[in-house]
């Protein structure tokens, strides 16, 4: 988010983003309604290569569709990252007051991820993909590779141009569960699944239409049990 990895983190599902947030991305189920927009939105932009799974059922934490992609996707041999700028380096409006997650903890970490991957902001960010790459502090390597070169092929969206002429940047809601019961943590693997709403806030208390809510499966994992959690895949669920 919502990984583009969301509108990117995905690029979400960074953005990723796009997605991860774009969206970007990923997500309570709050109100689902959103503004009108003929350009892709942060759940189905095809720029995270995000993965599409089964109806949400307990099947889908582990049987994916014949046409899955795997996120993050195959290294490319085209650099998205010359389709349009990056934005600046900072600390997204809507994750001012958030503490950094306990990395000792699978679930904190997920959801850090998801948040920040699904925090735009218009003040810092080029396109939605730039929301999913602060958060490669909390990935993995082969996935903070995959969210530093997410590109926007497309223009972010009608909500996104909306959402910069008001100054504007998202908040985040997210819920834990709803597909049944997931496989057991490991030492070393964890899955949460995870939804993201980001709504959008601007200058003069302009608020925008939440975001149409993103599911995810994000898996966390680590070389050993004294080692920190990071993201290490996030799987979009349809």
């Amino acid at each position: 988010m919502p990984h583009r990895f969301s509108a990117a983190l995905l690029a979400a599902a960074v953005g990723i983003l796009t997605g991860c947030g774009t969206p970007p991305p990923p997500s309570t189920p709050a109100p689902t309604s959103a503004g009108t927009s003929t350009s892709p939105s942060p759940a189905s932009d095809p720029t995270w290569s995000t993965s599409t799974v089964p109806a949400a059922t307990s099947s889908a934490w582990d049987n994916p569709s014949a046409d899955e992609t795997s996120w993050p996707a195959p290294t490319s041999t085209t650099d998205p990252r010359s389709a349009h700028p990056t934005g600046t380096i900072g600390t997204a409006r809507g994750m001012i007051h958030t503490t950094p997650p306990d990395t000792r903890d699978a679930t904190q970490v997920a959801r850090s991820f998801v948040a920040t991957a699904w925090s735009y902001d218009t003040a810092l960010d080029a396109t939605p993909s730039d929301a999913g790459r602060r958060a490669t502090s909390l990935a993995t390597p082969d996935m903070a590779e995959a969210l530093r070169t997410a590109g926007t092929r497309a223009q972010p969206g009608a909500w996104w141009t909306e959402m910069a002429s008001h100054r504007g940047y998202t908040t985040t809601q997210l819920h834990e569960g709803g597909l049944g019961e997931g496989p057991s943590d490991s030492p070393t693997l964890a899955q949460r699944a995870i939804t993201v709403t980001a709504t959008p806030h601007g200058a003069g208390g302009w608020t925008g239409s939440p975001l149409p809510p993103v599911t995810l499966i994000v898996t966390c994992g680590r070389g050993s049990a004294d080692q920190p959690w990071k993201v290490s895949a996030m799987r979009v669920i349809p």
